[in-house]
């Protein structure tokens, strides 16, 4: 079934008028093509993607033969759609073109076809086992996580390089705009060297018009010159350690910037790489447990016919339950209890056909067996034998009536 047509995946996302219409599509066809009480059960399923139905049927063919008489035989093959699953799919799709659905592809005829024309015959579409679909699952979820790690290992390596670059440039703005500082300073400096040589000057000039001061006039000129020199060595120094400390403080503060970006970020693809693992972990689980639940059902059913077949669980019609019986198998009681809680649902089903095909049947024998017998208490009278005569003596009789010499 298409869980489009019903409206989106889930009963939540059903629209109840398409369930009640394909409900009722499914009941015309079935009670349409499986008459005289061959429909046994029909239930309807809404566990799954899409709303779907379950339904047991069981052919019973009469037949007559020399040694067994009138008696009844099931043979599926005697319903033309089970005879051939092609020709239901043919039925099917006819009789729910009606509201809407389409039939699937003809994958049969198609292989005739390529068969007949002599070209590469399709595919044809195989069950897949539950530990090959569980393994697809979970390789699946392993790509996809995969693929969030790689994504998030990817998108770190961007902001890295990102972050590097922003930092590369914000270093050429701090140099450039520290040698114009620098280049400030130095205009400055030279500017009070210059004012000092004017005095210098102007003390060279008092020394020539008063030459007993030249001497202390020279003296204050080499004074001021070593004066000037140190001034220009300390506003070298200055600017040398000011140049310095701004880049360090630049540099600092860039890698402050860098690293707390970087975190931020590393922070936040971190949380998201944990949401995306945890959502894939999580969607690996459950459908593990789904597999794993079905596979524990499956092996339910499987030991608990085997249970039956020993007599360790048979079903008491009285109470209408299964009882168990631990002393006939190598088993103890709490196994027995657990596979009739697993497994229980799906025998009481499969035995209350059985139960009810096998009382169909024996019924029909007795029927035929009363009837023989009144049958053969009226040859007795006819013949005059008494009610409790056996069979060998009527035939002695009658040997002895055709040929009086035996």
């Amino acid at each position: 079934m298409s869980k489009a047509w019903f409206g989106g995946t889930g009963e939540g996302q059903w629209d109840a008028g398409r369930v009640a219409q394909f409900r009722d599509a499914s009941l015309d066809f079935l009670r349409k093509h499986f008459p005289d009480q061959q429909l046994r059960y029909v239930v309807a399923h809404a566990d799954e993607e899409a709303y779907h139905i379950h339904f047991v049927v069981a052919v019973w063919v009469e037949k007559i033969t020399a040694n067994r008489g009138r008696h009844f035989q099931l043979r599926p093959g005697a319903n033309p759609l089970l005879a051939s699953y092609e020709h239901t799919q043919d039925l099917a799709g006819e009789h729910f073109a009606e509201i809407g659905l389409q039939r699937g592809m003809r994958r049969a005829a198609a292989r005739r076809a390529a068969r007949e024309a002599g070209t590469l015959v399709p595919e044809p579409r195989y069950h897949v086992p539950p530990s090959e679909w569980r393994a697809r699952e979970i390789a699946k979820g392993e790509i996809k996580a995969k693929a969030i790690t790689d994504a998030a290992h990817e998108e770190r390596a961007r902001i890295v390089q990102r972050t590097r670059d922003l930092t590369a440039r914000a270093l050429l703005k701090t140099r450039t705009r520290a040698r114009a500082q620098a280049s400030e300073r130095t205009a400055a400096a030279a500017r009070d060297a210059a004012k000092y040589l004017s005095i210098a000057e102007a003390a060279r000039e008092h020394a020539h018009a008063a030459e007993r001061e030249r001497d202390a006039a020279q003296k204050a000129t080499a004074r001021l010159e070593e004066a000037s020199v140190q001034v220009e060595t300390q506003c070298a120094a200055m600017e040398r350690r000011a140049i310095q400390a701004t880049e360090i403080r630049i540099a600092e503060e860039g890698k402050a910037r860098q690293i707390r970006e970087t975190q931020t970020a590393l922070l936040t693809t971190s949380r998201q790489i944990k949401v995306r693992l945890n959502e894939a972990r999580r969607d690996v689980e459950h459908r593990k447990k789904a597999v794993d639940l079905r596979e524990q059902r499956a092996a339910a059913f499987e030991r608990g016919i085997s249970y039956i077949a020993e007599g360790g669980i048979a079903w008491d019609d009285h109470a209408q339950t299964f009882a168990v019986d631990a002393e006939l198998l190598s088993v103890d009681r709490d196994s027995l209890n657990v596979t009739v809680r697993t497994a229980g649902p799906l025998f009481r089903r499969v035995a209350g056909a059985v139960l009810r095909a096998a009382r169909m049947v024996l019924g029909r024998a007795q029927a035929q067996i009363s009837e023989d017998a009144s049958i053969l208490t009226r040859i007795r009278v006819e013949m005059g034998l008494p009610p409790e005569g056996r069979l060998s003596d009527i035939l002695e009789r009658t040997r002895r009536e055709v040929d009086p010499t035996l």
